[in-house]
Formats: C-alpha cells, structure tokens, sequence
C-alpha cells in the first residue's frame, strides 16, 4: 500500500534542490538523511554530526557507523558547548544555547559546501509534552522541520524507516547527557564521562533502556520497572557499579518515564 505521508515527503525533497541535513545519530534524522540521499543523489545531500561533551562517545561511534553502513554522506563538525556558560552551568536555558551553537556550526560548515538549506528531524511527537527550549533555536535559525510540516509522528517515522530498508527503525531514543543532572548542577567532563559508563554497563548487561541520573554524588537509575528484580540480583552489575565510586547506588521505583527529567 502507497504511503502517502512519504510519496509527499519524497516529492518536497526533490523540489527542495541541494538539502543538509543535521544528523543526531537517532531514528529521525537518520530516516530523514537516508530518505534524501536516496531519492536525490549523494551529490545533493550531506549530513552533519557535531561532536561536543554532551554527546556521548559510544553514541558517537553508533552514529559514525550507521552512516558508513548505509553509505551516506557526511561531516563532523567538533566544537565545546562547555565553553558557554549558560550550557556548562546547566540552566534552564541550555538546550537552546546548546541548540543554537550546534546549528549554528552547522549553517557555517554547509554555507562553505554551498548549501542553502539546512533540515533537522524534529517531528510531531516533539511537540507533545516535554519541555524543549531547543525548539525556540531552530525557530530563530529558520531552519526547515519537514517531518513536522508532514505531520509525521514517531510511529510513521519507524514505519517509514523500515520501508526503506533502515533495519534499526525500532532503535530507542536517547538524550543529551546534560539531561543526567539537574538544572544548576555545573557540567563536567569527568562527571559526564562517569554517567555515560554506567549507561554502557548497564545496556551491556541487557538493560536496553536506562538512564544513570546523578546528584549530589548519588546515583538514581531509571529502568524498565519489569527489569527491577534482574537488577538488584544482578551481583556482577552491582560490583561493576560500585567502583565508580559513587556515595548511594539507587533505583527510581517509578522506572524508566520519558520525560522525567523535567517533571
């Protein structure tokens, strides 16, 4: 059956002439760099991925390797978003210092390429609920939302995905890592570095969705709640945690919520 969401967004593609595309390494952007490349050519279509603190490293790597999988084009733009102050003081106001400074690399990097047009894969799901002050930057940038302009959420995003042979359609969202420590909480390397390992273990040990939340040098994990009783007899995980030196290890019985970080 014909997908009329995607016979559109094909056809806007192709009128849209040489596009960038800001590449985040998660479903949507991936969906939407793929979708162009293949429907206009690799000569009028390149993905840029910035690589900054709050991008985790494995993230990173995940990111690098879907490209070079799917053979799409692309650069690595590297900048300090700890350089601001309003993103290493972790204010409310972060995402969209943080945004702006990204896509901003971006529009300097593809105006030097000869790209006029730069895309980002936000969509309809981003607009219900959670707080992103990172919107407000892409509105300023006037950067184009075609996902939003076609009404797809993520569920037709996933749907699409698979059409065109994107075998990690199912693959779950993450977040900036920013998002593991409160608002006023100043972000540091080492401190980033030390959330981003016990994510890792954890996914390791077959916990697919965590997020590793720290304050105060307190730990609060963020699972699955069907994933509970693995955890706290997992004496192996427990071992590899405890040598992060954190003062209390503890899980949120509320389990894994998107969008709990702003609630």
């Amino acid at each position: 059956m014909k997908d009329i969401k995607l016979s559109n967004l094909k056809e806007y593609l192709k009128n849209e002439g040489k596009l960038a595309i800001a590449y985040s390494g998660g479903i949507d952007s991936l969906f939407l760099l793929k979708l162009a490349t293949f429907t206009l050519g690799r000569e009028q279509v390149k993905g840029y991925l910035v690589k900054h603190p709050l991008l985790g490293k494995e993230n990173f790597k995940a990111a690098i390797k879907l490209l070079e999988k799917y053979q799409l084009p692309y650069e690595v733009i590297e900048i300090n978003t700890l350089k601001v102050a309003a993103i290493k003081s972790n204010s409310v106001a972060r995402c969209y210092h943080c945004k702006k400074m990204m896509m901003n690399a971006i529009l300097d990097a593809m105006k030097k390429d000869g790209y006029s047009k730069l895309l980002v894969g936000e969509n309809k799901s981003d607009l219900e609920g959670e707080i992103r002050p990172g919107k407000k930057a892409i509105e300023e940038l006037k950067i184009l939302t075609p996902l939003i302009d076609f009404n797809f959420y993520k569920e037709d995003i996933r749907k699409c995905a698979r059409k065109i042979a994107i075998s990690e359609f199912d693959m779950p969202s993450n977040s900036c890592l920013a998002t593991r420590f409160p608002y006023g909480d100043e972000l540091k390397v080492n401190k980033i570095r030390r959330v981003e390992k016990v994510e890792m273990i954890l996914k390791i040990f077959g916990y697919p969705i965590v997020r590793a939340r720290e304050e105060n040098d307190i730990l609060r994990l963020e699972i699955r709640r069907k994933d509970f009783s693995k955890l706290v007899k997992d004496g192996e995980v427990i071992c590899e945690l405890n040598k992060l030196g954190y003062k209390f290890i503890t899980l949120d019985l509320n389990g894994y919520r998107k969008g709990s970080y702003d609630k």
